[in-house]
């Protein structure tokens, strides 16, 4: 019974689904008004329903299990040298420093890469020293490694600049001494 009761007062409560008589007319200020009240001199509309569109069924996503070969770093980052740095002069080895987040699992490899070309081989420390660089620009970036040698990701590459004295250019010549010239013999 007392469902019954609840049913009826929830549906007095709830706007109605089903299309209702509209009436139209226009008030004293002549605005147009639409309204469900019926009203003297108001012109009764047919208002056909609302098309509506069912709503496309989405299919449930399944968990599907993560395959081994799906690892991925989330951070490789090249920290030293820092990206466009000048080196004048130096004569101390350039160190390459990379940061990896996760850390460096055990078997995968990181490969440092010199304007493009692998530098070594891959190792399994994250620095690296260059050493013995002609003056020029230089290129480097690295790449992780799996255990199979498949690529797991790289860094971006960064650029650094050494700037020496050319050995080519000649050195000044220092000037000779000249001799003093001979005292003349006396007549």
């Amino acid at each position: 019974m007392s469902r019954l009761v609840l049913l009826i007062v929830s549906l007095f409560f709830l706007p109605s689904t089903f299309a209702e008589t509209v009436y139209k007319y226009v008030d004293e200020n002549g605005n147009t008004v639409f309204t469900d009240e019926p009203r003297k001199g108001a012109e009764v509309l047919d208002v056909q329903p609302i098309p509506t569109i069912p709503a496309i069924p989405v299919p449930e996503r399944t968990s599907k299990p993560v395959p081994q070969n799906a690892f991925r770093y989330n951070k490789i980052l090249i920290v030293s040298p820092e990206d466009q740095h000048n080196y004048i002069n130096e004569v101390e080895p350039i160190v390459v420093q990379v940061a990896l987040s996760p850390a460096l699992r055990s078997d995968d490899r990181v490969q440092l890469m010199l304007n493009g070309a692998p530098k070594g081989s891959p190792s399994s420390s994250p620095q690296f020293t260059l050493d013995s660089l002609e003056r020029g620009e230089y290129n480097v970036s690295v790449k992780i490694l799996d255990k199979d040698g498949n690529a797991l990701g790289s860094s971006p590459a960064i650029q650094f600049f050494i700037k020496r004295h050319s050995v080519n250019m000649p050195t000044r010549p220092k000037p000779t001494p000249q001799k003093p010239p001979k005292p003349k013999p006396a007549n």
